[in-house]
């Protein structure tokens, strides 16, 4: 009989261990939408005043009030948050797939 409870008793913390780690995947998962959510609508923003920036910068290279050097920084400064709100777009794209593993799914 005392075996029989000892096994149970690590059956039960086997399972619990499990669940709350199932639980703690799912929220994580759940979060990291969330930040990627976030940072998205701030790295847009910040897209479109780079974009602003860089055109200005043109127009002013243009006119001879700005270096070349400045229309290269400013287009810089733009191609690097282009690039972090595409792989932003892509972590927002994966991450229900994440929740979705998290929860279960895909098991047959």
């Amino acid at each position: 009989m005392k075996l029989q409870n000892a096994i149970l008793d690590q059956y039960e913390a086997t399972n619990d261990n499990t669940l709350h780690g199932g639980v703690r995947d799912v929220e994580n998962s759940l979060e990291a939408f969330g930040q990627d959510q976030v940072k998205r609508k701030s790295l847009t923003a910040a897209s479109v005043s780079a974009e602003q920036s860089a055109a200005m910068a043109r127009e002013l290279y243009a006119s001879g009030l700005k270096d070349f050097l400045t229309v290269l920084d400013s287009e810089r400064t733009m191609l690097v948050v282009q690039n972090n709100l595409v792989q932003t777009d892509a972590a927002v794209a994966s991450d229900p797939i994440q929740i979705y593993k998290a929860m279960g799914g895909g098991w047959k």
